[in-house]
C-alpha cells in the first residue's frame, strides 16, 4: 500500500492504538491482546516518527511473551522491536532482530526472514559490523526476490547502498541507492525515496565536494518539507548534516538554523548523539570552546556505549574539533571538560549545541 494511503487510514488509529495498549498490558488487561496489538502496530510508531514511544510499548509487550504466545507474534514483535531499537540502541537491535530471524526460521517464513535479514544487515551496519552485514543482507536477497514485493527490495537495496557507501565501494553505492530510490518511489514509498537523496548528498560530501553536498542537501529537505509523508526523522537527519556542511563552510548562523530545525526531530529516535559532532564543531568555531569540549564528551560517550564507529563525514569534523580544543585548551583542562561531558544526559547535550 502506497504510504499516502496507508497513513489516511492508520495514522488516524494512533490513540485507540494507544488506547488498546494501555489496557491490555495494564495491571487488568490481557497480555495476549497486548503482545497481538504490540506487533501489529510496529509500522505505526515508525511512520509517524515515534520511535521512543514505539520502543517503550514493544518492550512492555516483549514482558509479556510467554509460551502460549504464538510463534507469528513473536517473531513480529521481535522484529519491529529491532527497528524501532536501531538508532537510539542498536546493539539491543541487533539482539531483537535475531530472535526475529530464529522465529522466522522456525515458522519457514521466507519474506519475514528476508525481512528480518535486510534489517539485521542495517543495524549491524550502524555499529560498523561490515562483514557481518554483507552475509545476512546476502541471504536476505533471494528470499526478498522470490517474494516479489518491490517496496521491501527498495528498502534491501538502501540498506545494501549504504553498506558499500561506508566501506569506500562508491560506483556500487550509487548504483544501489538509484535502484533503490526507483523501487521505493514506483511503490507508493515517498517518504524512504526521499530518505534515499539524503544518501546521495551524504555520500557527495564524503567525497569533499562541499558545495555540491549543499545543494543535495538543500534539495533533500526542500522535497521532504513538500511531501506530507515525510517521516521527521528522516528530515532531522537531512538538516542536522545540512547543519554539518554549513558549518565546514563556515557559515555558523546558517549551521545554527538548520541545527535547530533539525536536531528536536532526531532527540525521538534517540539519535541526536549521532550528529553532535558537526554541532560541537560549530560550538568550537563560535568561540564557545568549554561547551564544544562537553559536547564532544558526550558524543565519545555516545558512541562508545553504543559501540558504534563515526562515519568519514563525522569522524573528520571530530578531529578538526580536537585539534581546536587543543589549541584552546590545556590539556588538564580538555581531560576535565571531556569527562564532564560524558556525564550529561542526551537532552542537556542538544540544549547546550543549540543555544548559540
Amino acid at each position: 500500500m502506497p504510504d499516502v494511503q496507508w497513513l489516511a487510514v492508520y495514522s488516524l488509529e494512533r490513540d485507540n492504538i494507544r488506547a488498546a495498549l494501555d489496557w491490555a498490558l495494564g495491571v487488568d488487561g490481557d497480555p495476549a491482546i497486548g503482545v497481538a496489538v504490540a506487533g501489529a502496530s510496529g509500522a505505526l510508531w515508525a511512520q509517524l516518527s515515534l520511535q521512543s514511544e514505539g520502543r517503550q510499548r514493544l518492550e512492555a509487550a516483549v514482558a509479556s511473551l510467554g509460551a502460549q504466545t504464538p510463534v507469528a507474534e513473536q517473531a513480529r514483535l521481535w522484529l519491529w522491536l529491532g527497528l524501532l531499537r536501531r538508532y537510539g540502541a542498536p546493539v539491543e537491535a541487533v539482539a531483537a532482530l535475531e530472535q526475529a530471524i530464529d522465529l522466522y526460521r522456525e515458522m519457514g517464513d521466507e519474506l519475514g526472514l528476508g525481512h528480518a535479514l535486510a534489517r539485521l544487515g542495517a543495524a549491524l551496519t550502524q555499529l560498523s559490523r561490515f562483514d557481518e552485514s554483507a552475509v545476512a543482507l546476502e541471504e536476505a536477497l533471494p528470499l526478498l526476490e522470490r517474494a516479489g514485493q518491490p517496496k521491501a527490495l527498495g528498502f534491501y537495496y538502501s540498506e545494501l547502498g549504504r553498506l558499500k557507501k561506508l566501506t569506500g565501494e562508491l560506483t556500487a553505492a550509487r548504483t544501489y541507492l538509484d535502484k533503490a530510490f526507483t523501487l521505493l518511489r514506483d511503490s507508493g514509498s515517498e517518504s524512504a525515496a526521499l530518505g534515499v537523496l539524503g544518501n546521495f548528498a551524504d555520500m557527495t560530501w564524503t567525497l569533499g565536494d562541499v558545495d555540491a553536498a549543499l545543494a543535495a542537501f538543500r534539495e533533500a529537505v526542500a522535497l521532504m518539507r513538500k511531501s506530507p509523508q515525510t517521516r521527521k526523522f528522516l528530515l532531522g537527519v537531512s538538516l542536522t548534516n545540512l547543519a554539518g556542511v554549513h558549518t565546514e563552510r563556515g557559515e555558523l548562523d546558517q549551521a545554527l538554523a538548520a541545527a535547530r530545525e533539525g536536531l528536536p526531530l532526531l532527540q525521538e529516535a534517540s539519535y541526536a548523539w549521532g550528529t553532535l559532532d558537526h554541532l560541537a564543531l560549530r560550538t568550537a568555531l563560535a568561540g564557545k570552546v568549554t561547551n564544544a569540549a562537553r559536547l564532544a564528551g558526550y558524543a565519545d560517550s555516545a558512541h562508545a556505549a553504543r559501540q558504534a564507529t563515526r562515519q568519514a563525514n563525522e569522524a573528520r569534523a571530530r578531529n578538526r574539533l580536537q585539534l581546536l580544543l587543543r589549541e584552546k585548551l590545556s590539556a588538564d583542562e580538555l581531560e576535565r571538560l571531556l569527562a564532564d561531558g560524558a556525564k550529561i544526559s542526551e537532552e542537556e547535550a542538544c540544549r547546550v549545541a543549540l543555544e548559540g
